[in-house]
């Protein structure tokens, strides 16, 4: 806890405090929890990876009930958190994620990028792109890579299906892939085939969402654009409550837009 007689330079209460002295006191903390090889709720599997010096994730793996079965989809998830709070790491996380990973099936990778203010954007969207570049590499032959493949993603996932998603200041995801134009986003040029906006009717963001979804359908791009907008919840409501019969009702609209 920051000392009272501490000089503040910027004040973002309740989120966080920034002294002149560089230290940043932030209100809204998480512990770290440790990955569990078989979470006896939804029997999804977890572990800590080292992707580089400044990156690291958490990988999930669905239990696989068939051991010859066909590849799984791959999802790169990225935390809310206003790109100054949240870890790939946090309880709160863990849990949505065990449960999101249950019904999506796919092998799926949290991404720990570096927070704000200590490190200021863009240094979040290069922890990103290192995150999807390192995913790229378990394709590429040994000689043209210096670091371990990971087996789950070898050995489970299906790398014509990547997928790229997030809740809140996980929306990251869309300028990874989609740099905006002055007036549209263009997805034309990556071969992006459908996009899935997920939004809620109390939600203080919904209304951007919205106009996304619209700039999508005047833009060139030819793909597909779904929308679930769910009546009477809040902002992110699924992420801290994944068990509500409307968090597992858009979790499995999710799943379905994976699989579909």
């Amino acid at each position: 806890m920051a000392s009272e007689s501490k000089e503040v330079e910027t004040d973002l209460s309740p989120v966080l405090k920034v002294y002149k002295d560089g230290t940043v006191e932030r209100f809204f903390t998480s512990p770290y929890v440790p990955p569990s090889l078989d979470d006896p709720i939804t029997h999804v599997s977890s572990k800590d990876i080292r992707i580089s010096s400044e990156v690291s994730a958490r990988i999930y793996l669905p239990k696989i009930t068939d051991p010859i079965c066909k590849k799984i989809p791959i999802l790169v998830y990225f935390h809310g958190g206003g790109f100054c709070l949240g870890s790939a790491f946090a309880p709160l996380e863990h849990r949505y994620l065990n449960q999101l990973v249950s019904k999506v099936n796919a092998v799926t990778i949290s991404v720990e990028y570096r927070l704000a203010p200590e490190h200021s954007l863009p240094a979040a969207y290069e922890d990103c792109w290192t995150a999807l570049q390192w995913v790229a590499s378990n394709l590429k032959d040994d000689s043209e890579t210096d670091g371990e493949k990971e087996p789950w993603l070898i050995q489970n996932g299906d790398f014509d299906k990547v997928y790229l998603g997030g809740d809140s200041a996980g929306g990251i995801s869309n300028p990874l892939i989609n740099p905006l134009s002055d007036d549209a986003p263009d997805l034309s040029r990556i071969g992006c085939r459908k996009v899935l906006v997920c939004c809620a009717e109390k939600d203080e963001l919904r209304d951007i969402n919205l106009r996304y979804v619209e700039a999508l359908k005047e833009s060139n791009w030819e793909g597909e654009v779904e929308l679930a907008d769910v009546e009477g919840e809040g902002h992110c409501f699924q992420f801290f409550d994944p068990c509500t019969e409307k968090a597992q009702s858009l979790i499995s609209n999710v799943a379905s837009f994976i699989t579909g």
